[in-house]
């Protein structure tokens, strides 16, 4: 990994740097932070497995061409997030890896749209306010078990690292994760959505249910979520729902229990709840009685009555 000293000007690649062929992926940005009039960004892989990252430089003349397009300055919100990259990877003398953004595909709107957007979800907010909803979901008790999960997610078929470990986690028999994958673009969405809902809550109702998770993160069209009926009936489902952010802010994002901003924040939180359950469960003591205790005998053949 590139030191953040040792970047050379956004400019481009330094003549001492060896240059790769250009590469074209998809990427998780992260942790962009202002460079010599451009950005200096972490570069992730999108799949849970691959765990390599590299450091990227976006360079000012990218940046001019990006706020021409949209008619505001690029800011780090815009940037964090799954995107498609161009980029050129430059190998340094002391064999550090680093890489120029040639392109960058963001996806983004003019203000004008925006400011729709944000007036729309600004109403939205208000009405349910003053209906007593946004905040019914901060008051739902904190979660102090994980037995069973359910999850809504992009029906995409892209690996993502929440849906990942939950499900590694179900394979080892921690909880029992059920899956709720949905489109949240096209034509029919918001009847989709409600629908999911209707799973999910059906869940509830005939079983136990001890948290939804709304994973959000690699959702470009989020307009289905700005439902009213929907968002109201969100703000009263009956567990706690947690929330991976998505690229922009929505309703849902505010309304949730707990939001989080990448699935990383959110595995540590389940971890911790894990962990407290483990704690009150008394682990040490089971573990003592397990030990004292002989061996359980083999089941015995039942044997019918009429035998007898």
């Amino acid at each position: 990994m590139t030191h953040e000293t040792d970047l050379p000007a956004s400019g481009g690649p330094s003549a001492s740097a060896r240059q790769c062929t250009p590469l074209r992926i998809c990427a998780m940005v992260e942790e962009p932070r202002p460079h010599d009039a451009g950005w200096r960004c972490e570069l992730r892989a999108t799949h849970p497995a691959r765990r390599g990252r590299l450091t990227a430089v976006l360079p000012p003349k990218l940046v001019a061409r990006i706020e021409a397009q949209t008619g505001h300055p690029l800011r780090p919100d815009d940037l964090i997030g799954e995107h498609v990259v161009e980029l050129n990877v430059t190998v340094a003398p002391d064999g550090d890896l680093l890489g120029w953004i040639e392109d960058l595909h963001l996806d983004l709107e003019h203000d004008e749209v925006v400011g729709a957007r944000t007036e729309r979800d600004d109403a939205i907010r208000a009405r349910l306010s003053a209906d007593g909803l946004m905040a019914t979901q901060g008051t739902r008790p904190q979660i102090d078990r994980l037995r069973r999960v359910a999850m809504i997610e992009p029906q995409d078929g892209r690996p993502r690292e929440a849906s990942v470990r939950l499900a590694d986690w179900e394979a080892r028999g921690l909880l029992t994760l059920l899956r709720f994958p949905v489109a949240f673009d096209g034509p029919q969405a918001v009847v989709d959505l409600h629908h999911t809902l209707d799973g999910a809550y059906d869940q509830y109702e005939w079983g136990t249910l001890d948290a939804l998770i709304v994973v959000l993160n690699g959702v470009r069209d989020l307009d289905a979520l700005a439902d009213e009926e929907l968002l109201r009936r969100l703000c009263v489902f009956p567990v706690p729902i947690l929330v991976v952010r998505p690229h922009r802010p929505t309703v849902l994002c505010d309304l949730a229990h707990l939001t989080v901003d990448g699935a990383v924040e959110l595995i540590a939180h389940l971890e911790a709840i894990l962990q407290r359950e483990l704690r009150l469960a008394g682990y040490p003591r089971l573990a003592a009685i397990a030990q004292a205790l002989p061996p359980v005998a083999p089941i015995l053949r039942r044997v019918p009555l009429s035998e007898g």
